[in-house]
C-alpha cells in the first residue's frame, strides 16, 4: 500500500472516532479546552483577571474543576471573532455541565451563550441561551432572554432544596424546528420540556461562550466541571463513512 494511501486511510479512520456534533468540551484538567473549534479561543479569559480560576479542592473527576467561589461575577469565557457558526446555532443545540455548591445557595448563573447581531459588523448581542439557578430549588433554561416579549424559558423545580457538597448534572437542549423546543434535565430525573416555539432571535449565530456567574448574587462556593456544547439537540455524534479496508501492498 502506498504511503499516501496509508495516510489517507489512517486520517479517515481517525475521523470516524470524532464526535462531530460536539463542538466544545472542557474537563478543566488543563488551561486549554479538550475540544474547541478551529479559530476560537482554546484557552479562557478569566474574570476577575487572574492566572486561573481552576481549583483542585472540589473536582468531580480528575484533579481540577472551575472554582467560582469567593465573590460574584466570576467566569471563564471563550470567544470566536471570525466564524459566525461556532459553538451551536440558534436553531438547535445542547449544553451539558456538572455543578455543585458549598455553604448556602442563592440565585446565580451557570452558563450562557450569546451571539452576533450582524455577520459583517459582528456586533455582540445579549440574545442567546442561559442556564441559571433560581432560589435554592429551581433551574431555568432561557432562550432569547434579552429579546423582549419573545423570551421563552422553562423551569425545573427540584423536590426540596438542592443539596450542598453534591455534584449535579444538567442537560439543556433547544430545537426551534421540532418539539420539544426546550428541554431541561437534572441528573437522571425526567426532563422538563416546553412546546412553545421560541420567537426569532436577533442574533445570526452564537459565538461567545461563558461558564460561570454574571449576577450580583452567588453561593458561598460554586463549582463547575466537565462542560460540553453540542450543535445537535440529540447530542449524537454525526455519522461518518466507515474507513476503507486496507489493501495489500
Amino acid at each position: 500500500m502506498h504511503l499516501v494511501s496509508r495516510i489517507c486511510a489512517l486520517s479517515l479512520a481517525l475521523t470516524t472516532c470524532l464526535p462531530a456534533a460536539q463542538t466544545f468540551g472542557w474537563s478543566m484538567e488543563s488551561e486549554k479546552a479538550d475540544l474547541c473549534p478551529a479559530g476560537t479561543d482554546s484557552t479562557p479569559y478569566y474574570f476577575p483577571k487572574l492566572p486561573t480560576l481552576r481549583g483542585d479542592k472540589q473536582a468531580l473527576s480528575g484533579k481540577f474543576c472551575l472554582d467560582l467561589s469567593g465573590q460574584t461575577w466570576r467566569q471563564a469565557t471563550f470567544d470566536n471573532p471570525t466564524d459566525n457558526h461556532i459553538w451551536a446555532s440558534p436553531q438547535q443545540g445542547a449544553i451539558a455541565l456538572r455543578w455543585k455548591y458549598t455553604g448556602s445557595l442563592k440565585s446565580c448563573m451557570l452558563m450562557q451563550i450569546t451571539g452576533k447581531l450582524n455577520e459583517n459588523k459582528q456586533l455582540d448581542s445579549n440574545d442567546g441561551i442561559s442556564v441559571r439557578v433560581r432560589n435554592d430549588s429551581e433551574l431555568t433554561l432561557t432562550y432569547g432572554w434579552n429579546n423582549g416579549t419573545e423570551r421563552t424559558f422553562i423551569k425545573f423545580i427540584n423536590q426540596g432544596s438542592f443539596t450542598a457538597d453534591r455534584w449535579y448534572k444538567v442537560i439543556a437542549k433547544w430545537n426551534t424546528a421540532a418539539k420539544p423546543h426546550l428541554s431541561l434535565q437534572l441528573d437522571n430525573l425526567p426532563a422538563v420540556t416546553g412546546d412553545v416555539k421560541p420567537g426569532a432571535t436577533k442574533c445570526v449565530a452564537y459565538h461567545h461562550l461563558l461558564w460561570g456567574n454574571d449576577t450580583n448574587y452567588a453561593p458561598e462556593g460554586l463549582f463547575l466541571d466537565d462542560v460540553e456544547v453540542w450543535d445537535d439537540a440529540a447530542m449524537q455524534p454525526a455519522a461518518h463513512p466507515a474507513a476503507p479496508t486496507p489493501t495489500k501492498p
